[in-house]
């Protein structure tokens, strides 16, 4: 783990973290000892060091000595100001903020991204949730779907390959390989609670820069979860005129929630 570049995220600047992780290693020490283990130059040593003692990073003791604030409470600090520059930061976008935003749409780029984004929408997810997913991305996103079934979210699981078995309303796509083929990629869609959108189609050959697009449109979102809804009907369809018989009783019921299963406000 490359702490450096994570203290830099936090707000630190490129000598504050050199002299934290020296200190750290080496302490108590004066300014010239720092600067031999730290590498931040002699010339700026004291000014780097007095801007951490007045934030508190850094305490200095008697005969010109320092030493670093404790890691724990650090990392205490850190989350205790983060925590209270959110709910100032919510409290002004929620007093200043236009409804327009809830139109627009966002890419999320990146599958590691896509993955983190899809993750937060269902373990929110409180209603509903409309799934359209190929192995590779559903595998990351199974214990987190399970949960959300078991706490009584409506999971509708549309699944590009072999179903899981482990979903009450699940069916499998038809031409799942055929599509990855033709397209080059894969689908990857979910609709959390009616309220939000992740959807797009993942390209197979360059994973890290893989675009969906996340949205909050009414519009986006009906649409999106109806196609999903009539992928339903696709597959029982394809069953249906493949199979001598019609539909099985579990494909009959499931047909009859689907169909059921309409928008409304």
């Amino acid at each position: 783990m490359n702490i450096d570049h994570h203290l830099t995220e936090l707000g630190f600047t490129r000598y504050e973290v050199a002299c934290y992780l020296s200190l750290l290693r080496h302490s108590p020490v004066n300014g010239s000892q720092l600067s031999r283990h730290s590498g931040v130059p002699r010339s700026k040593i004291y000014d780097v060091l007095h801007r951490m003692v007045a934030s508190g990073l850094v305490v200095e003791l008697e005969d010109g000595l320092f030493a670093p604030l404790p890691p724990d409470e650090l990392g205490r600090r850190l989350r205790s100001r983060f925590e209270s520059n959110m709910l100032i930061f919510e409290q002004k976008v929620k007093d200043c903020s236009l409804e327009t935003y809830q139109d627009y749409v966002w890419t999320v780029r990146g599958l590691r991204e896509i993955l983190r984004k899809a993750r937060d929408m269902v373990r929110a997810a409180r209603r509903e949730l409309y799934v359209r997913l190929y192995p590779s991305e559903a595998a990351p996103l199974l214990e987190d779907l399970l949960d959300a079934q078991a706490r009584g979210v409506a999971l509708r699981y549309l699944a590009m390959g072999q179903p899981p078995g482990c979903f009450e309303v699940e069916a499998a796509h038809p031409e799942a390989e055929a599509l990855e083929h033709t397209t080059g990629g894969r689908f990857f869609d979910l609709v959390a609670d009616r309220r939000e959108v992740l959807s797009g189609v993942i390209d197979a050959g360059d994973l890290e820069n893989a675009a969906v697009k996340w949205s909050r449109s009414r519009w986006f979102i009906i649409f999106v979860r109806e196609a999903l809804r009539n992928e339903f009907y696709h597959a029982l369809l394809f069953r249906f005129w493949n199979r001598d018989g019609g539909l099985e009783p579990g494909e009959a019921e499931l047909l009859e929630l689907i169909r059921r299963d309409q928008w409304s406000d």
